[in-house]
């Protein structure tokens, strides 16, 4: 019965029924509604599959071939299989990380054969990055036969195996991106940057790739320049003098081998066809700008602290940067070189080169004005980055004069040497060499006294050739190693000029003033010594001692003598001053009077007394101050007068 006679039997009702098919095949044919179970119970097969030969170790790419060659074995009496495709292919189902694939039988067709091959070539889109490729059992048929030569019967089944370090990359890359530069203008030397992203990483070799563009017109190309074992390439382009593209550049077909190959590891080429994005805003700007016109200042006498404008007229907007220096233009004014210097400008077409006349400048015949523009450290650009051409056309200026020479300071006179007190004036004469004119507001001379600067304030002189200044010392103004004169005048305000208008020169060289003292710290009472205590009669002296905080100096005349104020008995008597003048000590005396009667002591009452008229009596410290007369009366409830019988305390 061939196959059939090998299964073991189970049924419920009809018995099936047993035919042969056109290759002598035993099938079993069930009546209809017959319900049985068939249990295989297959003897050893004559041929199988022991083994397989598996591609080497490696990376297979798009188009590559790898062969798995089924080793059989055999028993009995079979040495051989016949294979025939004629009605349909063997295959050898392979799992891949992306999918099952059928590899087709390649080996030999009829008779003699004992090996079974089945060739993979890769296809676009395999992939197995792991090297594991599984063979999946069992070997499908596909309406092809394979018959043992002994007529023993052929397993097609197989242990599981897999090949190891067998890496298969169908899938070539693929564009994925394309980055192209900012919109904007580029000028001379200005690099054009793009890049083409990959879907994984790619190699470069063999020559330079390039992008083609198209500049105006002009075809262009930017060169590879890195990226090789990256997923992106770079390439670039510098803008050369020339290029010029107003409406935006464009980027044209693919990429351009060149030469060169760009493929992944597996040695699959990549893709270079892209679709270009948009370039439409990227402008190309290789035209240097040109000075194409000067406007000068007009003719006419310009005189210290005038400005001289000249205007460079360019043959596009120029953009100014000043951030490492300004650029400036040369002139020559009389012998002197002076530069008029960016003023404004920047962004437009027109520059603005101004110099101001400097005190001592003089020209009279024309000043003079040298190319090119000199940049001083900035840049002079135009919107795209390209330096301007600052060479110009030299002409003469006959009728541009100036006139600087201002007034300046021939001499400072100052105070006589001395030591002055609080509330003198200290008077400083400033000499010109030529007449000059004060309006405006008040100048002002800096002095120093002690640390604290002042202002010796412009008192009269105006039209004349010298200017006086003076200070008025305050109370408590101290200076012992002579006041300073600061080489400082300042206006406030205020204009010093001459006739024709130029501001005088207001520096000097300060005089010695080492010998102008100033003591404006009027002498203080620092204590009173009274008499000791006691009773006192008539005819008895009170000496009362003043001590200052300095020598002091005691002039009076006809008699008017200092005085200290006594409260006796509710009557006001008079101490006069006695001696120590031109000492820190000052003794004044009061004589006891018959009618003096106080037996709840004496009281001494401030301020410090002269006479009304003060040109009848002083007390001055050397400098000339003024004593400070007040003070705190001392205790002196224990000096009692008792002259009248009969009073007691």
């Amino acid at each position: 019965m061939g196959l059939i006679s090998n299964w073991l039997r189970r049924w419920k009702g009809k018995v099936p029924t047993i035919r042969r098919d056109h290759r002598n095949r035993s099938i079993a044919r069930w009546q209809t509604r017959l319900s049985f179970e068939v249990l295989e119970s297959r003897t050893t097969p004559n041929v199988s599959i022991t083994s397989w030969t598996l591609p080497a170790a490696g990376t297979y790419k798009l188009g590559d071939v790898l062969h798995f060659t089924a080793n059989l074995s055999f028993t009995g009496s079979d040495t051989y299989v016949t294979v025939n495709t004629a009605s349909g292919t063997p295959s050898l189902k392979i799992q891949l990380d992306s999918g099952t694939v059928n590899v087709p039988y390649a080996g030999l067709t009829g008779t003699g054969v004992t090996t079974l091959l089945f060739q993979y070539t890769v296809a676009l889109g395999d992939l197995d990055s792991d090297g594991t490729v599984n063979l999946v059992s069992p070997i499908e048929l596909d309406g092809g036969i394979i018959t043992p030569d002994g007529g023993g019967t052929f397993d097609p089944s197989f242990t599981a195996v897999a090949t190891s370090g067998t890496v298969v990359d169908g899938v070539p890359p693929s564009i994925t991106g394309v980055t192209v530069p900012s919109n904007g203008t580029y000028g001379i030397g200005a690099t054009l940057n793009f890049t083409i992203s990959y879907s994984e990483n790619v190699l470069v070799s063999g020559g330079t790739p390039r992008l083609t563009l198209d500049i105006g017109g002009t075809t262009r190309f930017a060169n590879y320049v890195s990226g090789s074992g990256s997923n992106t390439l770079t390439f670039s382009y510098t803008v050369q003098a020339g290029d010029n593209d107003t409406d935006g550049i464009g980027l044209v077909g693919g990429i351009d081998l060149n030469g060169a190959t760009i493929r992944d590891s597996a040695g699959n080429d990549a893709a270079t066809a892209f679709t270009s994005p948009a370039t439409g805003g990227i402008f190309v700007d290789g035209i240097v700008p040109t000075i194409t016109s000067i406007t000068p200042p007009a003719n006419g006498t310009y005189k210290t602290g005038d400005n001289l404008d000249f205007h460079f007229t360019f043959s596009e907007p120029v953009v100014v940067n000043t951030a490492s220096g300004t650029p400036r233009v040369q002139l020559t004014v009389g012998s002197s070189t002076v530069f008029a210097t960016y003023l404004s400008g920047s962004g437009s077409s027109t520059l603005i080169f101004r110099y101001t006349v400097q005190p001592g400048h003089l020209d009279t015949d024309g000043i003079a004005i040298a190319s090119p523009i000199q940049l001083n450290g900035g840049t002079i650009k135009d919107n795209a980055g390209n330096d301007a051409d600052l060479n110009f056309t030299v002409w003469p200026m006959p009728g541009v004069l100036v006139d600087g020479v201002a007034p300046t300071i021939s001499q400072v006179g100052k105070p006589a040497d001395g030591t002055y007190p609080a509330n003198k004036r200290l008077d400083f004469r400033i000499f010109f060499d030529q007449p000059v004119n004060v309006s405006g507001g008040t100048p002002s001379l800096l002095i120093r006294v002690g640390n604290q600067l002042h202002e010796a304030r412009y008192l009269w002189g105006s039209g004349g050739n010298y200017l006086v200044f003076g200070y008025r010392l305050q109370t408590g103004e101290v200076d012992n190693d002579g006041i300073e004169v600061l080489n400082v005048l300042l206006l406030n305000g205020a204009t010093i000029r001459d006739s024709a208008g130029n501001d005088a020169s207001l520096s000097f060289t300060a005089p010695n003033t080492s010998g102008i003292h100033v003591d404006a710290v009027p002498p203080r009472i620092e204590e009173i010594q009274v008499p000791q205590n006691g009773s006192y009669t008539k005819d008895q002296e009170l000496h009362f001692t003043v001590r200052f905080s300095k020598p002091v100096f005691v002039n009076f005349t006809n008699g008017h003598k200092p005085f200290l104020r006594l409260l006796i008995g509710g009557r006001i008597r008079q101490a006069e001053y006695v001696s120590g003048s031109g000492s820190s000590q000052l003794v004044f005396r009061y004589v006891v009077q018959e009618e003096d009667q106080d037996i709840d002591g004496i009281n001494i009452l401030t301020p410090l007394c002269r006479p009304r008229n003060s040109l009848q009596s002083s007390i001055r410290d050397s400098a000339g101050n003024q004593i400070l007369a007040d003070f705190t009366p001392p205790i002196t409830t224990g000096i009692r007068i008792r002259v009248r019988n009969g009073d007691e305390g």
